[in-house]
């Protein structure tokens, strides 16, 4: 996984419960949005992963886990299928453990992947910044979801973000169902998204306990 598109995800993963309904198409469901982006603090959610090829024309790689995000801007993403791999960022290092290869690359502040890092992740905890970087060109609905079409104000690595919402119920709120990320190029990065828990977590799971042994390579 490259390592900055991990944050990408966290683009979509704040959305909270909303005293409002999604409205599509007009200016008042992007408030909404921008709302619900603002009430988060934590979020714990289990995740599916896979790719498309552009080339080969198919979707590959399928991969299972869970992350875990809280404000000021720390995150746990935990790939459990097919092969181990945490990682994490506790608010000034990045790291990221392969347990197969028992290894750990460390970024420290001021290097060039983190501060790619911070930056998507600074639009993901400041829905200010949010609106600022991405468009919302198309809004629709698709059975009980919402579909929305994000494109990046500035071109970049990133051609365009579509997000399937499930609008809130008396029981649940609004919630991510899934996440598709288009590159330059047409490669895709697909993401589904369940079980989400707004309930506060042990600061200690932003933190990693390094293996016995483990090769350690510092990245700047």
């Amino acid at each position: 996984m490259n390592l900055f598109q991990t944050i990408v995800v966290s683009l979509v993963l704040g959305f909270s419960s909303s005293s409002r309904s999604l409205v599509f198409a007009n200016q008042h469901s992007k408030s909404s949005i921008h709302d619900d982006l603002k009430q988060i603090d934590q979020l714990s959610v289990k995740i599916k992963q896979k790719r498309y090829s552009s080339l080969r024309k198919t979707y590959f790689g399928e991969a299972q886990g869970e992350a875990v995000f809280a404000k000021p801007g720390k995150f746990r993403w935990t790939m459990k299928t097919p092969q181990k791999e945490d990682t994490l960022f506790d608010g000034q290092t990045l790291q990221q453990y392969k347990e197969a290869e028992n290894s750990l690359l460390r970024f420290k502040q001021g290097g060039s992947t983190l501060n790619e890092i911070s930056r998507i992740s600074h639009i993901v905890l400041n829905p200010d910044a949010f609106r600022e970087s991405y468009d919302t060109i198309s809004e629709s609905k698709e059975a009980d979801l919402v579909k929305l079409v994000l494109k990046p104000k500035k071109a970049g690595e990133i051609e365009s973000i579509d997000l399937k919402i499930s609008t809130k119920s008396p029981k649940n709120p609004a919630s991510i169902r899934s996440l598709e990320i288009t590159y330059a190029g047409g490669n895709k990065w697909n993401i589904e998204f369940q079980d989400p828990s707004y309930q506060a977590v042990d600061a200690r799971i932003f933190s990693f306990e390094v293996p016995k042994n483990t090769k350690i390579t510092d990245v700047q």
